[in-house]
């Protein structure tokens, strides 16, 4: 379980830095050129659940991993 939080963590941090990125893009690009620029960016194209599922079948840790989407924003599945 601890390799899975680690690269739980590796990724949460990858897509926060990516995301602002993402952010600029979409206003700067047009649309046809943003969606093509998304193909090389897939840790920001799925969801919260995607990527826990492919790092642990845990489902307690999945659950103490996202103990907190209920409170902030959406649910794994959608996250």
């Amino acid at each position: 379980d601890g390799e899975a939080i680690d690269k739980y963590f590796q990724l949460v941090h990858r897509a926060t830095t990516l995301f602002p990125l993402l952010l600029v893009l979409k206003q700067l690009l047009p649309e046809s050129l943003f969606k093509l620029t998304m193909r090389f960016l897939p840790i920001l194209q799925k969801t919260t659940k995607e990527v826990l599922d492919s790092i642990t079948t845990n489902s307690k840790l999945q659950g103490v991993l996202t103990y907190h989407y209920g409170d902030y924003g959406e649910p794994p599945e959608r996250g």
